[in-house]
């Protein structure tokens, strides 16, 4: 069973009243709840791609450049939507 905590959050008026007025009286905090989940987990994304730092630059990787590079592999997946993903093993 999930936990739960009751938050005070200070917003400007005219956000609030437009968040009330988009998502209702009713369904603010779980709104707030999905909106803060998503923000959450780009910021985890941010900080894991960081922690990476320069180990990954496309320039150390002279195998991606031209017929082999990754852009060329996802642009001839989207040319044939129909078909099933390749992928090497």
């Amino acid at each position: 069973m999930t936990a739960f905590v009751r938050k005070h959050f200070v917003l400007p008026k005219d956000l609030a009243d437009e968040f009330e007025h988009r998502v209702g009286e009713r369904r603010q905090s779980e709104q707030v709840a999905a909106l803060l989940s998503d923000w959450l987990r780009r910021e985890r994304l941010r900080e894991t791609l960081a922690s990476f730092g320069e180990s990954y630059r496309p320039e150390d990787h002279p195998e991606w450049e031209g017929e082999g590079s990754p852009e060329a592999w996802v642009r001839e997946q989207r040319a044939t939507p129909d078909r099933p993903i390749e992928v090497e093993r």
